[in-house]
């Protein structure tokens, strides 16, 4: 289980120093989000520990549709002490999107030049127009992008069967900590698993992965993708794109 206390000091602190600066500075907000880039690869390496931590913790949870509920929930609760009265809605979402700019350009970016390349985009406001730009409709790069980040997002699930060597014993990985790391874990809970996998010459199902186990949300997908079904009258296994 990851130690999301130790994970999130810094971004922390980053944060509340801001809060205790009235929010005012863009070099305290800026630092923010430096921080948020350094430690979201480990909060997305076991980010349904992650949301569960950030519900029990902090009574904090993402509704709705978002372009990455991970993000938002990270930058929701470094400022989760920030007055009530203060009006954080548009300055959570831009300091939320500039993290996602960086992140989305996280491997032309090191860790430690960061601060750099937030400051030559123009600030977190320069990050934001950038985001839209990149992700806009009419950018012919954009789907290449969001085949690239798919294929990244995939590649860090483990694969089933994939056998893992421990000094006393070995255990075959599925997806997280969870899961108890076996493939017995899949019929010790049961319910429906969402699994992406590759299609080689052969037709046969490769690399098989976990995308999903939690049942809310597969149920949601599978009811939308019933109803459209039901409205259009066919089923052209629109519910495969989407799990991809």
């Amino acid at each position: 289980m990851s130690d999301f206390h130790r994970i999130l000091h810094r971004p922390i602190l980053a944060a509340t120093t801001a809060i205790n600066l009235g929010i005012r500075t863009h070099a305290a907000l800026s630092r923010v989000v430096i921080e948020a880039f350094k430690v979201l690869p480990s909060i997305r390496q076991d980010q349904d520990e992650f949301i569960n931590f950030a519900r029990s913790q902090y009574g904090l949870t993402v509704k709705g549709r978002t372009v990455d509920p991970i993000t938002l929930l990270l930058i929701k609760l470094l400022f989760h002490n920030s007055a009530e009265n203060a009006d954080m809605r548009r300055k959570l979402g831009q300091i939320t999107t500039a993290l996602n700019f960086l992140d989305q350009n996280r491997g032309s970016i090191p860790a430690e030049h960061a601060g750099r390349f937030l400051h030559d985009c123009g600030g977190i406001s320069g990050c934001v127009k950038a985001w839209r730009k990149a992700n806009s409709p009419d950018n012919p790069h954009r789907e290449e992008q969001k085949v690239r980040a798919i294929q990244s997002y995939v590649a860090a699930l483990p694969q089933i069967g994939t056998t893992t060597h421990y000094a006393d014993h070995q255990c075959t990985t599925i997806n997280d900590v969870k899961d108890s790391q076996t493939l017995e874990a899949l019929a010790q809970s049961p319910g429906r698993v969402l699994i992406v996998g590759d299609i080689d010459e052969q037709f046969n199902l490769t690399n098989l992965r976990v995308v999903e186990r939690d049942q809310d949300e597969i149920d949601r997908l599978l009811t939308r993708k019933a109803a459209q079904v039901t409205k259009t009258g066919s089923n052209d296994n629109q519910p495969m794109k989407e799990a991809i």
